[in-house]
């Protein structure tokens, strides 16, 4: 009987040792961004003459751009292939390449994302800008 209660401790000691709690982890935003996403639209809003000039374009299936843990970047947008550089400054916020104005992330989860990029075009006294947003799935 001794030698039965010794084997039941022995064994439930072993599984209390084996149920781990599993430790959540948060994904930065580099790890986030990693990967192919297909564009799906993008809406720009051209500013200027005081007034908004709305554009929508729908993407072309098969195009896409895929960020790589180095830091480089690819993307096909109409039939065009592109390769470039790209970093994280925070949380919400990233530059590709030689794209003058920083990228805002609207939205970044495991399926979707959302960026959006303000140019400021105006000169002087004139307020010209164009705004951009663009929808893109994993």
């Amino acid at each position: 009987m001794k030698k039965f209660i010794f084997y039941c401790l022995t064994a439930s000691l072993f599984l209390l040792a084996s149920c781990e709690k599993e430790v959540a982890t948060t994904k930065t935003t580099k790890e986030k961004l990693v990967g192919r996403w297909n564009y799906v639209s993008r809406v720009s809003n051209h500013f200027y003459n005081d007034s908004s000039h709305i554009t929508t374009y729908t993407y072309q299936a098969g195009d896409y751009i895929q960020f790589y843990n180095n830091g480089t970047v690819t993307s096909l947008e109409n039939g065009i292939s592109n390769s470039n550089t790209y970093g994280v400054i925070d949380a919400t916020t990233i530059w590709i390449g030689n794209w003058i104005d920083w990228t805002t992330i609207k939205s970044l989860t495991g399926t979707d994302m959302q960026f959006y990029i303000k140019t400021n075009n105006g000169f002087g006294t004139t307020i010209n800008y164009t705004e951009t947003t663009t929808n893109l799935k994993k």
